[in-house]
């Protein structure tokens, strides 16, 4: 037999002489029986609380993300119509709020 089983069947059996220790070890078992569980529950509360706080994070981020995205097309498409009906960059840097370098860019690449 494993000497570590052996010595752990040793401490039972010793333990187990006096009812009063054996209620005692049976209660200190059943304590950190108790702690254990409650540490788990509360590790899968708080991962459950963190996932749906990252969840809301992440999409608010992704939106506001999107919507600049959106708004750099949208201005570009502005951009380029205003250019092929004949404006100069600094006519549409004025009208869309961009810098005249950028309107030029954006007016290079369209061609």
């Amino acid at each position: 037999m494993d000497t570590a089983i052996q010595k752990a069947q040793e401490r039972i059996t010793f333990v187990a002489q006096d009812k009063e220790s054996l209620w005692e070890y049976r209660m200190r078992e059943m304590a950190l029986s108790d702690y254990t569980s409650g540490m788990n529950f509360a590790r899968r509360e708080g991962e459950g609380k963190g996932i749906v706080i990252g969840e809301k994070r992440g999409e608010k981020r992704g939106i506001a993300i999107g919507e600049k995205r959106g708004e750099k097309r949208t201005t570009v498409k502005y951009a380029r119509k205003l250019a092929q009906r004949g404006m100069n960059a600094v006519e549409i840097a004025d009208i869309i709020d961009l810098s005249i370098e950028e309107v030029k860019k954006i007016i290079k690449n369209a061609q």
